[in-house]
């Protein structure tokens, strides 16, 4: 039902409650909570309870394994808009609230408006240790924020349906909210408190009620709200909850780490021990061909290196400067025979079995009408950059009248 872009990267629990604790001018609480679970990027609604007793209920409803995010509200509970500067501190803001306060009974959640305007709730130490000591003894200890006030609503407001938000006002509860840029702008406390209305959150209708629980969870997942930033106590049980769910972490990582690693080793030692036994019973049963693969390897290494020495592995561009030459060649010269790598001949001294191939060497006969034509053709070959040697082997011409005929070698560079 609910979708909050960035959702999809948080990493903490699945699973947060929001518990508003209503401070009661006659003593005592009234207490409301909702449950929200987090399901990919989606956020539902587990299970609410409004007008909860006691935190003996609250606990019974809850358990004791979710992470809390604390909200107070009703008596002795004090919401002032001051001014603000970068320099002020938790004591000078508590000092413009209230002169002179001794900053060690009194606790302080700061929200900001503006840059230079923030919301100052006050409330005394001795309420909070009073509340902590309550969910204490109900083993309530998982405390991710404590909050005062409305102001965790300000998450919900741009998602509000905007019918319930009328010429900047937005009301509930006891409260009058008014609403500037999609953010709380002054809160009055009225004496009237409206009774069983629903606030479209989405598409789905939160009970008033449960509207300040409901945002305060939300919090949790979305890390918006700082909540009270001198409070020693609640710094502590914050503390605690945040090491215990590292250490739970930690733990189970440890021991998730350890079955795998057991695991894998089983595995990898079933694995590798079934294929060493097969292997050895391969190898025995197949002993001959092993000795055809042996054979088979010296067959082609004996051919690689014919190959390797007729260079005949290597790029070879032969083909292509043949080409070129007869490309170049003049009308009055012709070709009879092109030997491109002409086989080479054995010395005595030499052993070697197969033919053996001149690498990088072209052998051409022809003839032509005069030797002068001949001469310029074969310096012109010799001006080529990728020729090594132009060597002319024999040439002859039985009359003036009869064509030369005549036998060269070519050397490429490459």
């Amino acid at each position: 039902m609910f979708r909050k872009a960035g959702l999809e990267n948080i990493i903490q629990n699945k699973t947060a409650v929001g518990v508003e604790v209503i401070l009661l001018p006659e003593g005592g609480y009234l207490i409301n909570a909702v449950v929200l679970k987090k399901t990919k990027a989606s956020l539902n609604t587990d299970k609410q309870k409004e007008g909860i007793a006691d935190f003996e209920e609250l606990a019974e409803f809850i358990g004791t394994e979710l992470p809390i995010v604390l909200v107070l509200n009703g008596k002795g509970i004090v919401h002032r808009k001051i001014s603000f500067s970068e320099n002020d501190t938790a004591l000078t803001l508590l000092n413009k609230v209230l002169p002179n306060a001794n900053p060690n009974e009194f606790d302080l959640q700061q929200t900001l408006i503006s840059p230079t305007q923030v919301f100052i709730s006050l409330i005394r130490s001795s309420v909070i240790n009073e509340v902590l000591e309550e969910l204490k003894k109900n083993k309530l200890t998982n405390i991710a924020s404590c909050l005062l006030g409305p102001f965790s609503v300000n998450n919900l407001l741009p998602l509000i349906n905007k019918n319930g938000i009328a010429n900047g006002q937005f009301n509930f509860n006891a409260y009058q909210l008014q609403v500037t840029e999609q953010q709380i702008a002054d809160v009055t406390i009225t004496a009237t408190e409206k009774i069983n209305e629903d606030v479209f959150i989405g598409d789905e209708a939160i009970h008033s009620k449960q509207l300040i629980p409901f945002a305060a969870a939300l919090s949790y997942f979305t890390g918006a709200d700082a909540g009270i930033i001198n409070s020693e106590d609640i710094n502590a049980v914050k503390e605690e909850f945040k090491q215990k769910q590292k250490f739970k972490l930690i733990g189970s990582a440890l021991l998730v780490f350890t079955f795998t690693v057991l695991l894998v080793n089983y595995f990898t030692f079933n694995h590798y021990w079934t294929k060493s036994r097969n292997m050895g019973t391969e190898l025995t049963l197949n002993q001959s061909a092993l000795n055809r693969c042996n054979n088979l390897k010296a067959e082609f290494n004996r051919k690689k290196e014919f190959l390797e020495q007729n260079g005949l592995l290597e790029n070879s561009r032969t083909s292509f400067y043949a080409d070129r030459l007869a490309e170049s060649l003049p009308s009055s010269i012709q070709w009879i025979d092109v030997n491109i790598r002409p086989v080479k001949k054995k010395q005595d001294a030499e052993e070697t079995e197969g033919l053996l191939f001149e690498n990088k060497l072209i052998k051409i006969s022809g003839r032509c009408q005069r030797s002068t034509d001949l001469n310029n053709w074969l310096k012109e070959v010799k001006a080529k950059s990728w020729i090594s040697s132009v060597t002319l082997l024999n040439y002859k011409q039985n009359s003036a009248a009869d064509d030369g005929l005549f036998l060269m070698e070519i050397k490429l560079i490459n």
